[in-house]
């Protein structure tokens, strides 16, 4: 009986150093499946079976994030919704005198005149104009002395299309076409005195007339700026039997921009 008891306590002890000698030899084998639970995967990170643990992947084999696609450069498009939201506004107050040219000058002289003027610039450089001017020539002393003593004067209207030949941050240079009409109010020699001195009655016309000019504008502050002009204006009166007003103007005022 004790001969049977030794024999399974070395039976036991034999089993027991078997499994761990077994267990040593399944840790020191890099490719022993390790009796744990499935690893789990982190992103950036690897699993060594060896230490069993995690480590951080390399920079370069790491998930980049994404780069954003680059803004594009320069300013946003403009898309205008309102029918003139790319036109400017202009209101001009000009004042100045008429120079009476050609037979005009033989018997009238010059006098101040004023234009109020409209203006839209439809692009970068042409805009369109509106203008009222009223202008008078005072008749020389002869014609006065037979009753011309009232101006001769002009009420008119002027479209105008203005171009800009040079645009500067302190200048700028325009040239302009016009087309005009006006209500006449001019003397007429009715008879003759018995010296021979005319005798003068007035008379009410209208004129058609074309004018061409231009001038420059100084900015001086951000909606107003100073206008210089000169223009030269050819009328005809009654179908060109009547006699024409051939004169020019000049003129400086201000510009007031919206």
């Amino acid at each position: 009986m004790k001969g049977i008891l030794v024999k399974l306590v070395c039976l036991l002890f034999v089993l027991g150093l078997g499994r761990a000698l077994m267990a040593d030899a399944g840790a020191g084998n890099p490719y022993a499946t390790p009796s744990q639970p499935a690893v789990k995967s982190y992103p950036g990170y690897y699993y060594d079976p060896q230490t069993r643990r995690y480590y951080p992947l390399p920079k370069a084999t790491a998930t980049a994030t994404p780069t954003p696609a680059p803004t594009p450069s320069g300013p946003a498009p403009h898309i205008s919704i309102q029918p003139f939201g790319d036109m400017q506004f202009s209101l001009l107050l000009l004042g100045g005198y008429s120079m009476p040219s050609g037979e005009m000058a033989d018997r009238e002289q010059p006098l101040p005149f004023f234009d109020v003027e409209g203006q839209v610039k439809t692009t970068e450089r042409l805009s369109m104009a509106l203008a009222y001017t009223y202008t008078a020539f005072a008749y020389k002393p002869a014609l006065a002395a037979g009753g011309a003593n009232q101006p001769d004067s002009l009420n008119g209207l002027t479209v105008k299309g203005l171009y800009d030949l040079v645009q500067q941050d302190t200048w700028s240079l325009h040239a302009g076409l016009g087309a005009s009409v006006y209500m006449i109010n001019s003397a007429i020699q009715t008879s003759v005195k018995g010296d021979g001195s005319p005798i003068m009655g007035y008379t009410n016309d209208t004129g058609f007339g074309l004018a061409v000019g231009g001038g420059v504008e100084y900015p001086f502050m951000p909606h107003l700026a100073l206008v210089v002009d000169a223009w030269y204006n050819g009328v005809s009166v009654d179908g060109g039997t009547g006699a024409q007003r051939i004169f020019g103007q000049f003129s400086v005022g201000a510009k007031y921009t919206f």
